[in-house]
């Protein structure tokens, strides 16, 4: 039986523009480019990558009682993710984003927050009567939603894997610290900077930072993503970077998440951190270089196509 992963995140509705450039203030222009609705936030993403690379995955986050709710809800059903702890607020509306694609390359994106922002502890509670093998918690929901999470995966033994947000404050991830301990620990340099006050831009100096960082929250595993310079993995003892694959980015929406998904979906089938690093970069290469967000993510046999490896989760 493959292992069950519960997703917790945000999501939203975004109404995406491509265009040939953005005006100007007061400026009019027409334009032939493309507008379609996707699903946004980093929680469709994530559950979109687990269940596209084959895992039995369920989805925890909260929409409005709207049209874009039911259609969000739509959208992870037809990629075969489980949306019954998917919950429904009847105060607020379903998060919306206006996204802007510019073809020098340029992104622009106006967020609308929304029910995302109340999800709450019970709701986390209702959706580990899933029974899940692990659990996979963004932290771009509420911190009292994290740190509740993280707290009943600990009382039940659960590995968690946190996979930080931009603008994640310290003073959240201390909070979310004192609920437990998780098995993987995903942050970006920008943020580990931030959180470490230290560039992480060679070995010693991601050492240095995981190491403060641990003062923060402890972890079994650090991972730092260093974009085209490859990951940073730290296990509390050794330590290495493993490049990344390149790419050409065409369309960067759900890179980011389909990596950290798929690393987390890797590590706790294999327990190999380094081959699970590997094949997320192989997810996110294969991602970012086609368009369409969600739909850009790849399927098991196409990652291992790619790869020229067989990775059996």
């Amino acid at each position: 039986m493959k292992p069950r992963m519960l997703a917790i995140g945000t999501i939203r509705s975004d109404f995406c523009l491509e265009v040939s450039r953005f005006p100007e203030a007061g400026e009019t222009i027409s334009d032939d480019g493309s507008r379609s609705f996707r699903p946004g936030g980093r929680g469709p993403f994530a559950s979109a990558a687990f269940a596209r690379l084959g895992a039995d995955t369920l989805f925890c986050g909260k929409t409005g009682s709207d049209t874009d709710g039911a259609r969000l809800k739509q959208f992870l059903v037809r990629y075969g993710v489980d949306t019954r702890f998917m919950a429904t607020s009847r105060t607020s509306p379903t998060d919306f984003a206006i996204v802007v694609g510019e073809d020098s390359g340029k992104r622009r994106t106006l967020k609308f927050p929304g029910a995302s922002d109340l999800l709450s502890p019970e709701d986390i509670e209702e959706a580990f009567t899933s029974y899940p093998d692990s659990v996979f918690i963004q932290l771009d929901i509420p911190v009292s939603c994290s740190a509740a999470a993280l707290r009943f995966a600990s009382k039940q033994g659960i590995p968690v894997i946190a996979d930080m947000s931009a603008g994640t404050s310290r003073t959240d991830l201390e909070q979310f610290a004192a609920a437990g301990k998780p098995e993987l620990l995903i942050i970006d340099e920008k943020e580990a900077e931030e959180i470490s006050g230290i560039v992480p831009s060679g070995s010693d100096s991601c050492v240095r930072a995981s190491i403060t960082i641990a003062s923060v929250i402890r972890s079994e595993h650090y991972i730092i993503k260093l974009g085209q310079r490859g990951t940073f993995v730290y296990d509390n003892r050794f330590y290495r970077i493993i490049p990344s694959f390149e790419n050409d980015t065409v369309d960067p929406d759900a890179g980011e998440e389909a990596f950290s998904a798929a690393l987390a979906w890797q590590f706790i089938s294999s327990h190999d951190l380094v081959s699970a690093v590997k094949f997320a970069s192989a997810v996110k290469s294969l991602t970012v270089s086609r368009k369409g967000g969600m739909e850009s993510i790849p399927t098991l046999s196409e990652v291992n196509d790619f790869i020229g490896g067989s990775y059996n989760v």
